[in-house]
């Protein structure tokens, strides 16, 4: 039952303590811990033994297991789930969501469990019961692989995929949005679905979908049972694609009419350099006509003033 309160700590990235007096046990039991959620992978921060100079660190607001040999000062937050290894207890476990799978796993477990160990000194410090190597190796894989299939299977990867097609782009960047989420998760009885919603928004559920997708992406074989979420998932593509296209057509257009509408300025240009080029050379053919012309009009005028005076002298000669 400790075991298992533990692993539903683990699998929701609640912030773990585990608490022991004995520095070599104490290391032992961290350092196993982030194997009990295979396949799943503990993706935060993992501190086997925190000295207590360093005991501020479990306020951290942030998911992490840290080994300490007894409890701070000022003991521990309440969210903090604390797995007290001398009391063979869980502090804070009551809080922790359940998945009936897991639960399950006491019962079946068990009868492993007290065949290769029995309690030791003290009562709650187990020990390996004199048997056969090979025969102690077998039951304790064959213990942590049921524990694993366990863990894998809590949550089907078929339907999520199912989901996404449904409702999303899997190619848009994004883990899970929100309405994959619900929608999947209403697929889920009431009991479970707290545990089930927290676990889909772990880090370390986050880092296995995407490494499963990226498989789904690069195999070219399907199952036949999933055929036609395979054929949404090619429509949904091809849509993209198709929408990629035409964004491309679009923005080629645009830079189509934006090149005309420079030439078209450019040939403005050209033409006003052109007449401006044309007023300038007629001015300057026009400068020697017109000096030529006031001349002329010099000459006439003159002309007529030496007749006026001529003809006045005249009139005086006959008076």
């Amino acid at each position: 039952e400790t075991i298992m309160c533990t692993v539903h700590a683990l699998l929701l990235e609640r912030r773990l303590v585990v608490q022991c007096s004995d520095l070599l046990l104490l290391s032992a039991i961290a350092m196993v811990l982030p194997w009990l959620v295979r396949p799943f992978k503990w993706q935060t921060h993992f501190i086997p033994f925190l000295p207590p100079s360093l005991h501020e660190f479990l306020h951290a607001p942030v998911p992490f297991i840290a080994g300490v040999l007894a409890a701070p000062p000022g003991g521990y937050e309440d969210d903090v789930v604390v797995l007290v290894v001398e009391e063979d207890s869980v502090l804070g476990g009551d809080r922790v969501p359940r998945k009936a799978e897991l639960q399950e796993l006491v019962a079946k477990l068990s009868p492993a469990h007290e065949h290769i160990s029995m309690p030791g000194s003290p009562p709650w410090a187990r020990q390996c019961k004199p048997a056969d190597p090979d025969t102690q190796r077998e039951v304790m894989e064959g213990t942590l692989n049921i524990l694993s299939s366990t863990v894998a299977g809590l949550i089907s990867l078929l339907e999520i995929r199912g989901h996404c097609i449904a409702g999303r782009d899997l190619v848009s960047g994004e883990v899970l949005t929100k309405d994959t989420k619900m929608s999947y998760l209403k697929t889920i009885s009431h009991e479970e679905r707290a545990f089930m919603g927290e676990l889909l928004d772990t880090q370390l559920f986050a880092s296995y979908f995407m490494q499963r997708v990226s498989e789904w992406f690069s195999t070219d074989k399907l199952e036949a049972s999933d055929s036609a979420s395979a054929a949404t998932l090619a429509e949904r593509l091809a849509q993209s694609n198709a929408r990629l296209l035409r964004r491309e057509e679009e923005m080629r257009a645009k830079l189509q009419g934006k090149d005309d509408e420079i030439a078209l300025l450019r040939r403005h240009l050209a033409e006003l350099e052109q007449a401006q080029a044309r007023h300038s050379h007629v001015s300057r053919d026009a400068s020697p006509a017109l000096d030529g012309l006031d001349h002329e009009h010099g000459l006439r005028e003159g002309v007529a003033a030496a007749r006026a005076e001529e003809a006045g002298g005249d009139g005086d000669g006959e008076k």
